[in-house]
């Protein structure tokens, strides 16, 4: 016996309704494989920034030491922060009205219990636009130290 087909109508409808089946299943697979390579790739991606956030947090430490013992500098008068005039007759160091650069970054700090002259004393910058760095609290002087966030 040979089996052969006619051309029908209904065998046509019956192949046309099979190949829309695979194209929907072949979709559907093709939409799965794209998420799981997209989660993979935010997976590698996450751990691969990792070990750059905590070698910045690190080299923040370090960094906040040293701005410390150069504020400590300054305050002591060990290095020489020139005063300035902020109104008739009230001088203040320089470094509190500017702030100061070390190794390309501003850095500014307020004194405790002082009137101080810094962009968050003044009013210039909000507190949610400044990063704090380090609260020190000294023999002599309790101080906060920040920079102004881009």
């Amino acid at each position: 016996m040979i089996n052969a087909s006619t051309h029908t109508t209904e065998g046509m409808l019956r192949n046309d309704a099979r190949s829309n089946a695979a194209r929907r299943k072949s979709a559907l697979v093709f939409w799965i494989l794209l998420a799981m390579e997209l989660a993979v790739l935010g997976v590698v991606l996450v751990w691969f920034f990792q070990p750059t956030t905590a070698q910045t947090q690190q080299s923040l430490a370090v960094d906040a030491s040293q701005v410390r013992d150069a504020i400590w500098a300054r305050l002591n008068g060990h290095i020489d922060d020139r005063l300035v005039e902020v109104q008739p007759d009230v001088f203040v160091y320089e470094s509190n009205v500017r702030g100061f650069q070390l190794n390309g970054v501003v850095y500014y700090y307020y004194v405790d219990g002082r009137q101080n002259y810094d962009p968050l004393s003044r009013g210039a910058v909000n507190a949610d636009q400044v990063e704090t760095i380090l609260r020190e609290n000294g023999p002599r002087y309790q101080f906060t130290i920040y920079r102004i966030q881009n």
